[in-house]
């Protein structure tokens, strides 16, 4: 008789759960792996290496040989024996997703029977009798309705400049765009019925309107999931403009949001969103900081390993505020306290966001610090009301209503979650996919794994049509200098007169602006413009253009027209290095920067630009 040499997985056979996950990896892995209950007479006797307290705690996957890897070690083994999913198994390899899938298993495990529904009705389990986890329908509430506002706000913001950046006289026309697309799939966008200028406000008009449903809990799941799609549509062709990842930030919000929603016309006192639910939610919060820390890390640069960054960061940030300037005048070792901060709220606090309540509440604290700095000293359009938003679901019912009661207002009684096991698995099904697709996500910033990332770049190619599962590096990477473009037109090619835009750095005596959560998209969008040499970018080019043939087009952008009627019969382009001044100068010159120029390029007409 040939002896069988197949890997075992010993798991828990009085665990619904752990059952159907033990027969869906065999199924997966197509017979390579073994399956035996620790429960059943004589399986320890052949593992003598293996414990009960260790099989109650993880399933152990045993060698042929007497290896024994445990818990999400045990799963990432296995599905390396299979080539097709070895690349999944490769990533608990990765450092840091060891840490976070091993306390993710850990997570299941210890609610095991609860995710499949029932106790375990044999009370053989040895583990402690599971116990509700801490309610967040507060937390829900309080998010949906700010979700809902931070989408009002999107969605007016692009009716104060869609026509201007997409429209048919546009910097980045979306009619031009989709023609050069090939369909939906390519470009999932509703302007495919119609892409004119009156579309793109009737758009936006309507997407504001159906934010309001979140705010006021109208249908709150029917408007979520649309405001979803009316964004993406605007997402799609946004181009140069709306590729920033508050963009993406916002539509993975609300497609992860749609998991804790309730359905109905107006739900009131909803139950509590299911656990698993809330899991998404946290792993989004856990991600965005996570990975936001690892990168400054990965991709090596230098002022953060240093923890200089934050010397420069205040100065260079695309739109200042005036705050910000005052940032900038504190010393060096209080800006690398700052950098530090920035280490430890994002890649070591995330780590807790599954801990104990009073633990999560200083998660909690710290991470709100830390945005509201940021809201202080940039202009990041709605991303830190949106960061502020999520990190809700660290607290819970009980916090929250301390919190609301102690300002005086009166929440209600949410009803109970009734358990019901379809759901329950579709959840499951949902973080099983989500989770893996997340982490391949951020792959192209984690140099050791190149290969991997081009085996799987078609699944990240998909997933980046749709921007609902993204990775997030913020600030990642700093710029040490600032250098400014400004425009500048003659009527006689003698006397040049300089535009001013509403809130880029222009007159070194205007102070910079709070803005937020407005994002006017040219100013910001110019800040890039200069990072990698001469200015090229096609929406650039039109702008010059419009400046020389349709004045009118572009005139919202500047608060000082040197040609309010007739266009210039030249430009140019006048180009700066921007710094922060000093307190001892602001003082005496009344001035928030000094330039220095750099160069001029030579005068452009309207024959310089072709269509």
């Amino acid at each position: 008789m040939t002896q069988d040499l197949r890997p075992v997985l010993v798991y828990d056979g009085h665990c619904r759960f752990c059952l159907r996950e033990a027969r869906r990896l065999e199924r997966w892995l197509r017979g390579q792996i073994r399956l035996e209950s620790f429960r059943d007479a004589g399986v320890l006797q052949r593992h003598p290496a293996l414990t009960p307290e260790a099989c109650e705690q993880a399933m152990q996957l045993v060698a042929a040989d007497g290896r024994i890897w445990s818990g999400a070690a045990a799963a990432a083994r296995a599905l390396r024996l299979r080539p097709l999913l070895a690349p999944l198994g490769w990533l608990y390899e990765v450092p840091g997703l060891r840490q976070l899938f091993d306390r993710t298993y850990r997570l299941i495990a210890r609610n095991r029977f609860r995710i499949a529904g029932t106790v375990c009705s044999e009370e053989t389990c040895g583990l402690h009798q599971p116990r509700e986890p801490p309610p967040r329908a507060y937390a829900r509430d309080l998010f949906l309705r700010l979700l809902g506002v931070i989408f009002l706000v999107a969605f007016l913001s692009l009716l104060a400049q869609a026509t201007l950046l997409f429209g048919r006289q546009g910097l980045l026309p979306a009619a031009e765009y989709l023609a050069r697309m090939h369909g939906f799939l390519a470009a999932p966008t509703l302007f495919w019925i119609d892409a004119s200028d009156h579309a793109l406000r009737v758009a936006a008009v309507g997407g504001a309107v159906l934010s309001c449903g979140l705010v006021f809990n109208v249908a709150p799941r029917i408007a979520l999931a649309a405001c979803w799609l009316v964004y993406l549509s605007f997402v799609t062709i946004g181009q140069d403009f709306l590729s920033f990842q508050w963009d993406n930030l916002l539509l993975e919000s609300a497609f992860f949001a749609l998991f804790v929603t309730p359905g109905g016309f107006h739900p009131r006192n909803a139950p509590a969103p299911h656990p698993l639910a809330v899991f998404l939610m946290l792993w989004l919060l856990f991600r965005l900081h996570v990975e936001s820390g690892a990168a400054k890390w990965l991709l090596g640069d230098p002022t953060w390993r240093d923890l200089t960054a934050m010397a420069t960061y205040y100065e260079t940030a695309p739109l200042s505020t005036w705050v910000g300037w005052y940032a900038h005048q504190m010393p060096l070792w209080a800006h690398k306290l700052c950098s530090l901060y920035v280490y430890v709220v994002e890649l070591g606090l995330p780590f807790l966001v599954y801990g104990p309540a009073l633990v999560r509440g200083g998660v909690f604290v710290a991470m709100l610090g830390m945005q509201v700095s940021i809201l202080l000293t940039g202009n990041y359009a709605f991303f830190n009301y949106l960061t502020i938003a999520l990190s809700l679901f660290l607290l819970d019912d009980g916090q929250l209503g301390r919190l609301a009661a102690f300002i005086g207002w009166r929440l209600g009684t949410p009803r109970r979650r009734t358990r019901v096991p379809t759901r329950t698995a579709l959840l499951a099904g949902a973080v099983t996919i989500l989770v893996p697709l997340s982490v391949i996500q951020f792959l192209p910033l984690v140099p050791p794994l190149r290969d991997l990332n081009r085996k799987l770049a078609p699944v990240r190619q998909v997933l980046n049509t749709y921007r609902s599962v993204n990775a997030y590096h913020l600030f990642a990477q700093m710029t040490l200098v600032r250098r400014e473009v400004v425009l500048e037109g003659s009527a006689d090619g003698v006397a040049w007169l300089p535009y001013e835009f509403r809130y880029k750095p222009g007159d070194p005596e205007r102070p910079p602006a709070f803005v937020a959560p407005h994002q006017p998209r040219v100013d910001f969008q110019l800040w890039f413009l200069l990072l990698g040499g001469p200015p090229r970018e096609r929406y650039f080019q039109n702008l010059l253009a419009r400046c020389l043939t349709a004045p009118a087009v572009v005139a919202p952008l500047f608060s000082r027209d040197p040609f309010p009627t007739d266009p210039p019969q030249e430009l140019r382009l006048a180009f700066y290095r921007y710094r922060f001044t000093d307190g001892a100068t602001r003082r005496r010159e009344g001035t928030w920067w000094v330039r220095e120029l750099l160069g001029r390029s030579r005068p452009l007409t309207a024959g310089d630009f072709g269509r």
